[in-house]
């Protein structure tokens, strides 16, 4: 009876053929249940355990494929009203199990930059360590450590880290020389402010997810606050030889009034530099 059961290739095969059957069942009914609910009310499943995509051998990226399906259904179905971290710990699972099995797949970069990053300082975090996947997967891409490097200049905080991966993007084949320039401006006086403009601008023109394109709207609008007062300086200190010594110094002659600053964000002028921050916890 032993001999009967098949070995080797054979039994391999058949356990490829039968871990996709199950696996296209599992996204068959997660694509039945979305069409049930007409795309309200959606829930993200988690994956299906690590050990259960081992052995999908050859198949490895057929079901990083039907993963990635699964995941876009859910974005593009969530109701904007849902809490993103009711989804986070999934998204999250979703995109590592998809980097796992295919890290060549580089719409998995640009979705979780676009849907996980900006959650959470967590967010960001794990989002950093898929991106880094695809540092591996597509040496020659220079979006990935650009992704990088704007997690952690907007959601970490973290200049240096960022000017790092700014710098690595910059070197990357067919990478605008506008990234090199990003790199530069951080680490310059008021620079910070310059290229965080420039940076959420090209993040929001490349992503075409409605919530993060609302989000950073808003960022963008307090940059530009920012930078009014920082033409304002610089103009005070051409007409006066130095810089004023509080911001309130420039009213009225070179602005009417200091800008309200939302959404967590404030100016810092200390030492006669000026930065924005956003207070930490916010999104």
């Amino acid at each position: 009876m032993l001999a009967l059961w098949p070995q080797g290739p054979v039994l391999k095969a058949r356990i490829s053929v039968l871990f996709s059957i199950v696996t296209a069942g599992y996204v068959a009914i997660f694509l039945a249940q979305d069409s049930a609910n007409q795309h309200t009310n959606l829930r993200l499943s988690p994956p299906l355990p690590t050990p259960f995509y081992e052995i999908s051998g050859p198949f490895k990226q057929l079901v990083a494929d039907i993963l990635l399906i699964k995941t876009k259904v859910f974005l593009g179905g969530r109701s904007a009203e849902t809490d993103p971290l009711s989804y986070a710990e999934n998204l999250d699972r979703q995109f590592s199990a998809i980097s796992d099995l295919h890290p060549e797949l580089l719409d998995i970069y640009y979705l979780c930059e676009s849907s996980l990053s900006w959650i959470s300082r967590p967010s960001a975090e794990r989002s950093n360590q898929i991106l880094s996947a695809g540092l591996e997967g597509r040496p020659e891409q220079w979006t990935i450590p650009f992704f990088i490097g704007f997690n952690n200049f907007r959601y970490l905080q973290d200049n240096d880290v960022a000017i790092r991966f700014l710098s690595m993007a910059a070197n990357k084949p067919f990478a605008p020389e506008w990234v090199g320039s990003l790199a530069n401006l951080l680490s310059t006086d008021g620079g910070d402010i310059v290229a965080g403009f420039l940076l959420l601008r090209e993040m929001r023109n490349q992503t075409v997810d409605p919530l993060l394109r609302s989000n950073l709207d808003r960022d963008i609008s307090q940059y530009q606050n920012a930078l009014v007062v920082l033409r304002a300086i610089a103009s005070y200190n051409n007409i006066n030889g130095h810089r004023p010594g509080q911001l309130t110094d420039l009213i009225p002659k070179f602005l009417a009034m200091l800008p309200r600053m939302e959404d967590g964000y404030e100016l810092e002028y200390f030492n006669q530099r000026l930065h924005l921050h956003k207070a930490t916890g916010q999104p």
